[in-house]
């Protein structure tokens, strides 16, 4: 079964999007930041806004009408004949096979983004100061990330 361009645009369009704006609100407020990194912990803020509103969207339900319309379109096409029942039905578990799939990818990337955003509100300022202080290494950065920046 061969795939459309037009699919993947309208099935991941969404979610390219959100990778990018909630790109663009990190590295912005990174780059706006000063001394105590409040303005990237607050682009971590306006990122999980805007992913959170991607869960009101309707993705599950266009995915949904997608798989129908396939469905629709396969049992419309062309004079079907018993013998080719079960191509037809080998093209509809295909069909649902990779809408589940792409089901699946969004989901992780969505909740990839969502985690990133999540710690970067929360732990965004304490990265920064700990990023620009020349005294601290790579691994007491981590370790002050992993006990909150009190030990």
């Amino acid at each position: 079964m061969r795939v459309l361009w037009k699919f993947y645009r309208s099935q991941y369009g969404d979610i390219a999007l959100l990778t990018l704006l909630s790109g663009l609100a990190y590295w912005w407020g990174w780059h706006v930041s000063k001394t105590d990194g409040m303005a990237f912990c607050r682009s971590g803020a306006i990122a999980t806004a805007v992913l959170a509103f991607f869960i009101v969207s309707d993705y599950s339900e266009r995915l949904s009408k997608a798989l129908l319309a396939v469905n629709d379109a396969i049992d419309k096409s062309g004079r079907w004949t018993d013998a080719s029942n079960a191509i037809r039905r080998g093209a509809k578990e295909r069909t649902k096979t990779h809408l589940d799939l792409t089901k699946t990818v969004i989901q992780y990337w969505y909740g990839i983004l969502l985690f990133i955003a999540t710690m970067i509100w929360g732990l965004g300022d304490l990265f920064y100061v700990l990023y620009h202080d020349e005294k601290v290494t790579a691994c007491e950065l981590i370790v002050k990330l992993l006990y909150l920046g009190s030990h």
